[in-house]
């Protein structure tokens, strides 16, 4: 297993470091403390990234599924919700560009 050495890479300041930062080991992340929102519905739990030249946002969500319903009826609500979340994914990132 690689540790971590002293001069390690610069991290910036949203950087969690630690074992969230894989920077340091060249081809690696920094990566933020992961943020969690719990809702009636169920958690959104986002985390940014930097590595190489792009940033990115890690989102992971999880949302209780019916129980009530037959397979093909929760089948259909995943994609919807599936659907549903890259369009207004979409829509803002459209927005934020104008």
């Amino acid at each position: 297993m690689a540790h971590r050495p002293a001069t390690a890479t610069h991290c910036p300041a949203w950087c969690a470091g630690g074992h969230q930062c894989t920077a340091w080991l060249g081809g690696g992340t920094h990566a933020s403390t992961p943020e969690a929102w719990d809702t009636s519905t169920g958690r959104v739990v986002a985390t940014r990234h930097r590595g190489g030249r792009r940033d990115w946002l890690e989102l992971r969500i999880s949302i209780k599924l019916p129980r009530d319903r037959g397979e093909e009826s929760v089948v259909a609500l995943m994609r919807m919700l599936v659907v549903g979340a890259v369009h207004s994914v979409i829509r803002i990132l459209t927005a934020e560009r104008r």
